[in-house]
């Protein structure tokens, strides 16, 4: 339905409707000429166009709703459009103040924890007039970040080493503890703390990997030292009485 604006006192379409208001469904452009109470040297002609049908979009993505800090990963655009239309807009709002994106599935990473509201418009254009129908759908993205540390003795040779967990998780839970006390790529020990004696002094190099349960990772190493035992000695001469 086109309606002309109110207070004229006559209206003439150029389909030869006289009313204020017409209906239609064919496509066109629709002019109208609305004579004024002051006479037809004061006619207004206004324009309204009606687009071929083009169809519409349903807006949708692919994207893990758990993200480690600095992953990169990629939003997978999944959208459909009604039969015989096709979308050829996106607009991606990555929910973190950045510029919008316009490519079809991009990708980015996140420097913060947090939570994230991703939104996706899409959109079917006319390529006669450029209008067009949209739909957006938006998805929540939760970011995790870990900061491995530990704590360890410097002992003697045959004292157990204590190892004390200091890591920290943010927007996440640590449920993985890996120990390598001799970075040799074995994991010795899977507890949060342990201990251990290491069979001969010197310097190794203790490695812990902490996790969360959605595979986000962190390591560090640090340097334990094991110092020898003493050699005790003494030197002893015989002496007379008195």
């Amino acid at each position: 339905t086109l309606d002309a604006p109110n207070g004229a006192i006559s209206y003439l379409w150029n389909t030869g409707a006289t009313s204020q208001s017409i209906t239609t469904s064919l496509p066109g452009t629709y002019t109208v000429t609305a004579t004024p109470v002051q006479g037809v040297v004061c006619n207004a002609v206004f324009t309204a166009t009606i687009d071929t049908a083009i169809g519409y979009p349903l807006a949708d993505f692919l994207v893990d709703t758990t993200i480690c800090v600095n992953e990169v990963f990629q939003l997978n655009d999944n959208s459909t459009a009604s039969p015989g239309a096709t979308i050829s807009f996106w607009e991606w709002d990555f929910g973190n103040n950045s510029t919008l994106d316009s490519s079809q599935s991009p990708t980015l990473s996140y420097n913060t924890t947090g939570n994230f509201l991703i939104k996706l418009v899409t959109g079917v254009i006319s390529p006669t007039s450029g209008f067009g129908c949209y739909d957006s759908i938006s998805k929540k993205v939760e970011v995790q970040d870990l900061d491995a540390d530990f704590l360890m003795d410097t002992v003697c040779l045959g004292d157990f080493t204590q190892f004390t967990d200091l890591s920290q998780a943010f927007n996440a839970n640590i449920t993985d503890w890996s120990w390598d006390y001799t970075s040799d790529g074995i994991i010795d020990n899977s507890n949060q703390n342990s201990s251990l004696i290491y069979p001969l002094d010197g310097t190794y190099d203790a490695i812990l990997i902490v996790g969360t349960s959605f595979g986000c990772k962190d390591t560090i190493t640090k340097q334990i030292i094991v110092k020898p035992l003493p050699s005790a000695s003494f030197f002893s001469s015989s002496v007379c009485v008195g």
